[in-house]
């Protein structure tokens, strides 16, 4: 599965940890374009504070949990397949194996009760 992403977010701080994107964040899998409209809102990666300083929210790894919490919201995307789309898109941004595969544990454990679809 290819995926890239093409711009990067432009981001407002809301408080409380979340975020509203402030331009459409575009990127594609397999060649299919989509995006995440401006104005939506984040909180990016929920992560127990403890290990808030192996992810940074300030990092590429952003822009995949941008578009991670998007597919979520909408459920346009099947949860199984959000999360392979999620762990690409970390690979795209030169996130580190270890960084990848923790993430990718952690929405497979733990993300099903966010999942809208």
């Amino acid at each position: 599965m290819k995926t890239e992403i093409h711009n990067r977010p432009r981001l407002l701080w809301l408080g409380k940890g979340r975020y509203e994107l402030l331009n459409d964040l575009e990127y594609s899998v397999n060649g299919e374009k989509l995006k995440v409209k401006k104005g939506f809102v984040t909180d990016f990666t929920s992560v127990p504070r403890f290990l808030h300083w192996l992810f940074s929210r300030n990092s590429l790894q952003s822009r995949a949990s941008v578009i991670h919490d998007n597919l979520y919201a909408t459920g346009v995307r099947s949860r199984k397949d959000s999360d392979i789309f999620f762990k690409n898109l970390l690979r795209n941004d030169y996130a580190t194996f270890l960084t990848r595969i923790l993430m990718f544990s952690g929405v497979r454990i733990f993300g099903a009760r966010r999942y809208k679809g």
